[in-house]
């Protein structure tokens, strides 16, 4: 049902003009906000019907939209576990290292702990090199 209205949000949001009380500054900061959460709940809807692929894309958007680390957070944490399940754990680690760099979200913590686990999987039950890892992905948002 949420997904729902997120479609018909973005449909909605796609149509509307800035009213004329709102700075364009504030009327896009606005609508920038109201996709994020509509791209979240259509990215949570693909991740619980299992379509991987589709939710990696509308977390990336609600990445685009978005300045705020929780969201960011949570969409890095949702990429990584929807990478992880189709076995691809170098893009997986990636996210996890983006999400566990979101201080203060929800989600760093498990990103963190699920990205040590994936690193140590791939380097001999080792956490070698993990800083170096991070320092590349750091380049995230």
């Amino acid at each position: 049902q949420a997904a729902r209205y997120a479609r018909k949000t973005l449909d909605f949001l796609s149509k509307m003009e800035r009213t004329p009380n709102a700075s364009e500054a504030e009327w896009n900061s606005w609508v920038s906000k109201q996709r994020a959460i509509s791209y979240l709940l259509l990215g949570r809807n693909a991740y619980e019907g299992q379509e991987w692929a589709r939710s990696v894309v509308n977390y990336q958007r609600v990445i685009r939209n978005s300045r705020d680390r929780n969201l960011r957070g949570e969409s890095h944490y949702y990429i990584g576990m929807s990478n992880w399940k189709e076995s691809r754990l170098q893009p997986a680690m990636a996210a996890f290292a983006c999400g566990a760099a979101q201080r203060g979200s929800p989600h760093a913590g498990a990103c963190d702990g699920y990205l040590i686990r994936l690193y140590k999987s791939t380097h001999n039950d080792s956490t070698a090199g993990l800083a170096e890892f991070k320092a590349r992905v750091n380049g995230c948002s």
